[in-house]
């Protein structure tokens, strides 16, 4: 009998062994993992010593703790998503097991005190989405030589053939990237994180994923003609990044009045229009998540008609944002979308309007009033929490 750890009675602090077995109701069970969020967050954890009996360690299981300093893992078969992300302390890791065969989405993203290079285990046989993004500290992604499917070159992780790039190590300081021409993919979240300030993108390229150069420290950005596919926020947070430019060819995007939008005009994913009045055009339907996130120098945005859908964070904390018109088409306005807008002093809500999700307008602490139209079917939590000087809110005619 078997039983995996789910959470704990006595906050742990310091050295952290997992047990090996567990007694409940006169029952002994052989203890063979650690389940999700099990010890998220824990602030006074410094070690973790999981033996040859810990086969999985679930998603998010020790995420954010941040004074862990070293981790030893004996037995481990897999390694979930997330599982130690944002453990900003952790320096020493030691992957002793002999049967480790996966590593998870994002599994040791942002664990800054990593150095060097990691030697993948020449058991693993999967690896996540981009497992070491915004690992700063680490110059190289080792992968076994004797894998078949993943190489290594110049410190870079791809997939055996080198048609997908799976994680640029953060700890590189070279100021330009060419991507290899075998390239097909730039994985999710694979090149987050990293210090170059220029990257060529080869002429066969063809999917730019989800975060893969989300927060990029780029100052310009040309995406060839082959480009079939661009992610959610592949490129959204790259604030210095001011010139973009798209190939005429290209048959999926185009660059058009500071937006990177689809060839049809209908999805903005990303704005380098950061100053004062912005005006979406008319015929856009969606404006991706996080578009605007953090532009503090905005001050009035005009949404079209034709808007169907404001995506979640779309205009989170753009604290010079005064005034929105938000035309009469809206649908749906997504989550924390204009959260920390601490100018917006009104705002008006068209009738069709039918879903609002949660925090969509927490924090705007200069609206004084809203009225939330008839239409409405969903509506989140915390929509209007901390707005301090909001006095009246009414629901309908």
């Amino acid at each position: 009998r078997t039983a995996r750890i789910q959470g704990y009675s006595a906050t742990p602090k310091g050295a952290l062994t997992l047990p090996t077995e567990v007694t409940y109701q006169e029952t002994t069970y052989a203890v063979d993992g650690v389940l999700e969020s099990a010890f998220q967050g824990l602030a006074r954890v410094t070690s973790l010593t999981a033996g040859e009996n810990i086969k999985y360690i679930g998603p998010s299981a020790f995420k954010s703790c941040g004074m862990l300093r070293s981790a030893t893992l004996k037995g481990v078969e897999v390694i979930d998503a997330t599982a130690f992300q944002k453990c900003a302390s952790l320096a020493t890791l030691t992957i002793s097991s002999p049967s480790l065969r996966e590593i998870g989405d994002e599994a040791f993203g942002e664990c800054a005190k990593l150095t060097g290079g990691f030697d993948i285990p020449s058991t693993v046989t999967v690896i996540g989405d981009n497992p070491w993004y915004s690992c700063s500290g680490l110059t190289a992604i080792n992968a076994p030589e004797n894998s078949s499917a993943y190489k290594t070159v110049d410190g870079i992780l791809y997939d055996n053939t080198g048609s997908r790039l799976i994680s640029y190590p953060c700890g590189k300081t070279d100021t330009a990237f060419t991507v290899p021409a075998t390239v097909k993919t730039l994985g999710v979240s694979s090149l987050r994180g990293a210090k170059f300030t220029a990257i060529t993108l080869p002429a066969g390229i063809e999917t730019l994923d989800s975060l893969c150069l989300y927060s990029s420290k780029l100052t310009s950005l040309s995406i060839p003609a082959s480009v079939t596919k661009i992610g959610v926020k592949a490129i959204t947070c790259s604030f210095g990044l001011t010139d973009l430019q798209v190939a005429a060819a290209n048959a999926s995007y185009k660059a058009d009045g500071g937006y990177l939008m689809t060839k049809d005009g209908r999805r903005i994913l990303f704005s380098y229009l950061r100053q004062g009045a912005v005006t979406i055009p008319e015929g856009v339907e969606r404006i991706d998540d996080y578009t605007f996130m953090s532009m503090t120098g905005i001050t009035s945005a005009t949404l079209p008609a034709s808007l169907r859908t404001l995506g979640e964070i779309a205009f989170y904390q753009c604290t010079g944002l005064k005034e929105v018109n938000l035309g009469s088409g809206i649908a749906t306005i997504g989550r924390m979308c204009f959260q920390g807008c601490t100018g917006l002093t009104s705002v008006s809500l068209n009738e069709g309007l039918e879903r609002i999700d949660d925090s969509a307008f927490l924090g705007c602490t200069a609206i004084t009033s809203i009225h939330f139209p008839g239409s409405l079917k969903t509506m989140g939590a915390a929509i209007c929490y901390q707005n301090n000087s909001l006095t009246e809110a009414s629901l309908g005619e």
